[in-house]
């Protein structure tokens, strides 16, 4: 059967995990934040300057997998 990979990353700021998840959607997502569900909140709790040094946090991703089949 299949399973799901799954990864742990550790930072030690809020900030730093920021600039991951945006890394991880460049890469995987064409740079297009549109098909990212909670987008709004992520950035709200993840993106603002006042907590950027906190080191109290987690999040949790799920990358799912679309086979689109391309016709010419």
């Amino acid at each position: 059967g299949f399973t799901r990979p799954k990864i742990l990353i550790l930072t030690p700021f809020k900030y730093m995990a920021y600039q991951i998840i945006e890394m991880i959607i460049l890469l995987t997502n064409d740079g297009k934040w549109k098909r990212v569900s909670k987008r709004k909140k992520f950035r709200m709790d993840f993106g603002n300057d006042e907590d950027t040094f906190s080191d109290d946090f987690k999040i949790g991703i799920s990358i799912k997998h679309s086979m689109k089949t391309q016709t010419s």
